[in-house]
């Protein structure tokens, strides 16, 4: 029959040449051979004789316990009625006994016999001459069943090679079989002694279970899991997820790291806070305590103050009623001299000599009157210029001098004032006039050409190109051979901050170099100039840099005889990183900001001090338009200040001009010292009074009468005097006692001790506290603002305290949260403890902890997001990525596998008249399920490539990692829902499609067979399970069939089967090119009999010892009615 493979596909692959057991089962005491050299053969006997017991010497060659089940064809898989224990003791029955009243197991071999047991498979590949002797020894020693495993390229055989010549327990036995075949293995675990002859037969990992399954041939129920079972190798997920897991364990150690600087900085924050706003309330509390301290000083300064204006206000009262009691004193004198005159006159009664005196002084009263008169009319016309009130007595005239005073004073100030504004204002006028008239210069010059660089160095480069005779081209400078690149110019400002002195540099061809030193050295240059010899060499230039953030990469060169040096020069010097983020900034050795912030290596600088910078010093470039705009600018805004200023001090002008002319009124009111010089009331009441008196004289008729009544009015007038001069002394006496005592308090009271600060904490003190000290208040008041004063401060010294002491204690708290925090942060963080182990939990530790803070702030949390940023970028999704990618992998070698098994199935008739071939299909699963759940966790993990290159912000990293992190704890958390989910076996389903070998047309689906009749089941489990052991076995790997296993045996495989689907199977195995060892019982075997090429038979004698016959097929036609019979009689 053709095969589906090559033409000596019958060759290729191992075959059982033979099968030989020693002690094992009923087979006891010698050695049984089965002898099929390598082809299809049937096993028959009675039922009991033993064939099953010779499979399962098979399967404990060929399959691992725990896929091994033994005496299928019974049923026994679920009751576990044989073991290798029972195999290797021969357990042969049970015999009940009367005395023990129990059962009891009867066996053929006793430990007292040191029985040892041999199995022997020997497999041989015809194609390549090679042969593989599995052999396995087992043997009962200190109290257990000991074992060894055996794999040997040789023909071994148990009489010559493990016959009771070649055993002993003590084990010189493998030493000699080494030594006699040297290529022979041994092995102590089944394991490794199934991995090595896996290998050799070019099993895959399914294959030994399928072996074991093909035994006891039960029909396939549902497709899809029979084909991820049985057909398809369990791939190593494990190892991927444990690869994936050691690249997340990296990236949480990272994150750990994060989270543990940022809880630390949380906890931290509190303490930094509260010790800022400790050292203010200290502060603050000082600051108080300072002011108590001074307060009485203060206070007592203010007292002396308010004693001293009191004081003047006494000295100032003292002199006005000094004056009215002088006043009234000279009024009693001249009533008295009247009074004697009268009385004198009386005496001589002479009236026309006291009419004479009298009209004398009448005379002199209307000069007196006339005179104050003019001086009253001048000064109120001062009053009304100054616009205060009229006087009409002593004490208001006093009022007004005061006030007038006052004024005075605060018109000097004024015009000290405007006068130093009115100075200011004109230097300022000069100085904008100047700068105006230098950028007018610098514009002018500039339109001249086309760089930027100062005058006096182009004048001084001038002088140097006419004595060397040679071009301005020749003799550059930096700045006019660099620009800043129209697209950067976010940084032109600091680029040129950093390059101004380098862009100042005069570059110097060598030959020209020795005459410039000279002229430099013979001249006064008038400037700072500074030359760079240039020689006429190339320079090997340093790598260019590729980053666009490179400094290098936002300039632009002029293309001259100097730019391999420019270059060369920029790279080595200035090769700066330009970057904003500060993260970035610290991880830089050199690096530069927008706002001028630079850093070089541990140096760094940022100066913004006032004025220094501008635009009009922008060097770079051989366009200086925008420099010449920004001067015009810069003049046009000097221009204006100009016109403003002078505008100002037109303004100023009249101002002081009207000043000096109060000022000059403000004089002419202060000559008049006391109100006497403007009362000439009181001299027109006396002229009325002298008339009166005369016009008595001259119409009286009796001047006795009259002389007397005037002496009476006198009298009167003297006695209402002298009673107002008492008045007079009276406050006199008074306002002298209360002199002496505020003059005693004054001499008393001690501020030394206060201090220019104590007063002006003292006086903020007050304005916070809205207390107000007059000048002019009642020292009747003071004493109630003294006691309100001690309140506020008591008051505020007690909460300062307060507040310190509960920061104190907030900070202690907080010190010792830090140091020791909850159990569940120890638990999150380990090493914790050795962050805080030199730490302790009072003030004395702030130090420490600002630094600490700092430190984590500044370089540790720096450090470990940079870190985090590297592993999550570099590592993390890389090995997120294969993970998938892997598995995407495994699941398009499954679809491979089907594909390739697609192809014999498609070549194996699978129904006749018409025939039909099966095909396989898979689909991946679908709905809401653990596997789709778990590819859509696993994708959302995996951002796009786009969106992470984009998104730099680490909230975004944090939201991928979040991600990440609840995809690899939930694998993490359950590991069979792991392995299920992260095999891809289970992520397609499988079906089986029936196609018309005529047309290839598409007929029935199969993926069940529970509505199927038996014979259907049977002959789609056949077609399916050799399409799997053609799999398992190596048999369709391309151009190494040679490397196969070509053996199967089927246990009871037609007792429930009809010929035809019997006889599918045969066919089926044959169209594999398998071997197949057939058991099956004695009135069974006409169906094999086309099939097979030689009968092995089993006897059971004496119910407890079996014996095996091989047979050629002419001897088992022979024997064939004797064997039948045997079976009859068996029954």
């Amino acid at each position: 029959m053709s095969t589906l493979f090559n033409n000596n596909n019958s060759e290729n692959g191992y075959r059982l040449r033979y099968l030989e057991v020693f002690n094992w089962g009923t087979f006891n005491g010698k050695v049984y051979k089965l002898q099929t050299d390598g082809r299809t053969s049937l096993l028959t006997g009675a039922n009991g004789s033993g064939k099953t017991t010779l499979i399962d010497a098979l399967l404990t060659v060929l399959v691992p316990t725990n896929k091994r089940f033994y005496n299928q064809s019974s049923g026994a898989e679920s009751k576990r009625e044989r073991d290798e224990n029972s195999y290797f003791w021969g357990y042969y029955g049970k015999t009940f006994s009367e005395l023990e009243d129990r059962s009891k197991t009867e066996q053929l071999r006793h430990k007292s016999e040191n029985p040892y047991s041999v199995l022997l498979a020997c497999f041989q590949n015809s194609g390549t001459q090679h042969t593989v002797s599995l052999v396995q020894v087992r043997w009962y020693n200190n109290g257990g069943l000991q074992k060894v495993f055996i794999i040997s390229p040789y023909q071994l055989n148990i009489n010559d090679h493990f016959g009771k010549d070649h055993f002993d327990l003590k084990g010189d036995w493998k030493k000699k079989l080494k030594s006699q075949f040297n290529k022979t293995e041994l092995y102590n675990s089944f394991k490794e002694y199934a991995t090595r002859f896996s290998d050799l037969f070019g099993l895959k990992d399914k294959a030994l279970s399928l072996f074991s399954q093909t035994v006891g041939i039960k029909v396939l129920g549902d497709l899809t899991n029979f084909v991820r079972q049985e057909m398809l190798e369990e791939s190593d997920a494990e190892e991927q997820f444990k690869n994936l897991y050691d690249h997340y364990s990296d990236l949480l150690v990272s994150h750990k790291a994060i989270q543990k600087d940022e809880k630390q900085l949380e906890l931290l924050s509190p303490i930094i806070k509260n010790r800022e706003t400790l050292y203010l309330e200290r502060v603050k509390k000082e600051n108080l305590d300072f002011i108590d301290e001074q307060m009485q000083f203060y206070l007592n300064k203010v007292e002396g103050n308010l004693l001293t204006e009191d004081i003047e206000r006494i000295e100032h009262e003292t002199g006005i009623f000094k004056e009215d009691e002088r006043l009234t004193s000279e009024k009693i004198k001249s009533l008295e001299r009247d009074k004697e005159q009268l009385i004198v006159q009386r005496a001589a009664l002479n009236i026309d000599s006291q009419i004479a005196l009298l009209n004398q002084k009448l005379i002199s009263e209307t000069e007196k009157r006339d005179t104050k008169s003019t001086q009253s009319k001048r000064y109120n016309d001062l009053c009304k210029e100054i616009g205060i009130d009229i006087p009409n007595d002593n004490e208001s005239f006093s009022d007004n001098s005061r006030k007038v005073e006052v004024l005075r004073a605060s018109l000097s100030v004024e015009k000290d004032t405007l006068t130093e504004q009115k100075t200011r204002l004109k230097i300022e006028l000069e100085s904008a006039e100047s700068r105006a008239t230098d950028y007018q210069k610098q514009i002018t010059s500039l339109l001249e050409r086309k760089n930027r660089i100062p005058d006096d160095l182009i004048y001084a480069r001038k002088r140097l190109t006419d004595i060397l005779e040679i071009s301005e081209e020749q003799l550059p400078f930096v700045g006019e051979l660099i620009k800043v690149s129209p697209t950067e110019q976010k940084w032109e400002d600091a680029i040129e901050r950093l390059l101004h002195n380098f862009s100042l540099q005069l570059l110097v061809p060598e030959k020209h170099i020795k005459a410039a030193n000279h002229f430099i050295y013979n001249n006064d240059m008038q400037t700072k100039l500074v030359y760079q010899k240039v020689d006429g060499r190339s320079r090997q230039t340093l790598r260019w840099s590729t980053s666009d953030d490179d400094l290098v990469n936002k300039l632009e060169l002029k293309e001259t005889a100097y730019q391999d040096w420019v270059e060369a020069t920029l790279i080595e010097r200035f090769n700066y990183y330009c970057t904003d983020d500060l993260d970035v900034f610290y991880g830089c050795q050199k690096a530069i900001t927008s706002n001028g912030l630079i850093r070089n290596v541990n140096r760094h600088e940022k100066d913004d001090r006032p004025g220094k910078w501008h635009k009009g010093k922008y060097r770079l470039g051989w366009d200086n338009r925008e420099t010449i705009k920004y001067l015009q600018q810069e003049k046009n805004k000097e221009q204006a200040k100009y016109e403003s200023i002078s505008k100002k001090i037109k303004e100023i002008a009249p101002r002081i001009g009207t000043i000096d002319k109060t000022i000059n009124i403000v004089g002419d009111t202060l000559r008049y010292q006391t109100f006497d010089d403007l009362n000439w009331q009181s001299h027109a009441e006396k002229i009325v009074a002298l008339n009166k008196q005369v016009a008595e004289l001259s119409k009286s008729s009796n001047a006795y009468e009259a002389i007397v009544r005037q002496i009476a009015e006198l009298e009167n007038l003297l006695t209402e005097e002298n009673q107002k001069r008492d008045s007079f002394l009276k406050k006199l006496s008074n306002l002298e006692r209360e002199y002496n005592e505020k003059s005693a308090k004054v001499q008393e009271l001690r501020f030394e001790e206060l201090t220019d600060k104590g007063e002006r904490s003292i006086q903020v003190f007050l304005e916070e506290e809205e207390i107000k000290i007059e000048s002019d208040q009642e020292l009747s008041q003071f004493g109630s603002v003294v006691k309100k004063i001690g309140i506020r401060l008591k008051s505020k010294q007690k909460a300062a305290t307060e507040a310190v002491n509960q920061l104190e204690k907030n900070i202690i708290k907080d010190i010792a949260a830090f140091t020791n925090p909850e159990e569940k942060t120890i638990r999150e963080f380990p090493n914790w403890s050795g962050d805080v182990m030199n730490i302790s939990a009072d003030l004395r530790s702030l130090d420490d902890i600002e630094d600490l803070y700092k430190t984590i702030q500044t370089q540790r949390l720096v450090e470990h997001k940079r870190r985090f940023r590297d592993y999550m970028d570099k590592s993390m999704l890389d090995a997120l990525t294969s993970y998938r990618a892997w598995l995407e992998n495994e699941l398009d070698k499954i679809k491979d596998m089907i594909d390739e098994l697609n192809v014999p199935l498609k070549k194996i008739t699978f129904n006749r008249n018409p025939d039909t071939y099966l095909q396989l299909e898979y689909r991946a699963v679908r709905g809401e399920n653990e596997i789709n759940i778990f590819k859509g966790h696993l994708n959302a993990a995996i951002p796009s490539t786009l969106d992470f290159a984009m998104q730099q912000d680490d909230n975004y990293r944090e939201q991928v990692f979040q991600k990440i992190k609840d995809l690899i704890t939930e694998l993490q958390k359950e590991e069979a829902w792991r392995r299920k989910v992260s095999d891809v076996r289970n992520w397609i389903t499988f079906g089986a499609r029936e196609y018309s070998m005529a047309e290839n047309k598409a007929e029935q689906y199969h993926d069940n067979t529970a509505s199927y009749s038996g014979g259907q089941k049977a002959q789609f489990t056949y077609a399916i399970l050799g399409a799997a052991i053609a799999h398992q076995f190596g048999i369709f790997q391309q151009g190494r069939q040679h490397k196969s296993l070509r053996f199967i045996t089927v246990d009871e495989a037609f007792s429930k089967l009809d010929p035809e689907k019997s006889r599918f199977l045969m066919e089926f195995c044959e169209q594999l090119n398998l071997q197949i060892l057939v058991v099956t019982p004695l009135d069974k075997i006409n169906i094999a009999e086309p099939y097979i090429h030689a009968v092995h038979f089993v006897e059971i004698k004496n119910k407890k010892n079996s014996v095996l016959y091989n047979l050629t097929m002419e001897q088992y036609y022979e024997k064939k009615d004797s064997f039948k019979q045997i079976a009859e009689d068996i029954e």
